[in-house]
């Protein structure tokens, strides 16, 4: 989960997107991101939040309290099992891509510039 201003995001399987008041604890909304099995945490920076899920697709939501707003949704391999992370100015995504006939996994660290 992570605040941004007064409010509460957070991530829950099944891709449920939930957006709370952190004052009194009430719930604003809650919507779902393309469904998928889910392990990583959401990440804050640079005005979006980030999150990726197990079938490798990587959201960016604007943090509204009054309304879900999904800008952008990317595939990024096969695979995400870790959390993306912040180094700087840069977003790192490790990612799994599996190749070939007998399916070698080969894992990726994608560094995207904010």
């Amino acid at each position: 989960m992570v605040v941004v201003g007064d409010s509460l995001y957070g991530v829950a399987e099944g891709g449920i997107v939930h957006c709370w008041d952190v004052v009194d604890g009430t719930l604003r909304w809650r919507e779902r991101l393309t469904k998928g099995p889910e392990s990583t945490s959401p990440i804050y920076d640079g005005g979006f939040i980030y999150h990726a899920n197990e079938d490798g697709k990587v959201f960016v939501i604007k943090p509204d309290p009054d309304k879900f707003e999904l800008i952008a949704e990317n595939q990024l391999g096969d695979e995400i099992f870790a959390s993306p992370t912040i180094l700087r100015d840069r977003i790192l995504i490790r990612s799994a891509h599996y190749e070939g006939e007998k399916r070698v996994r080969r894992e990726i660290l994608y560094s995207i510039g904010l």
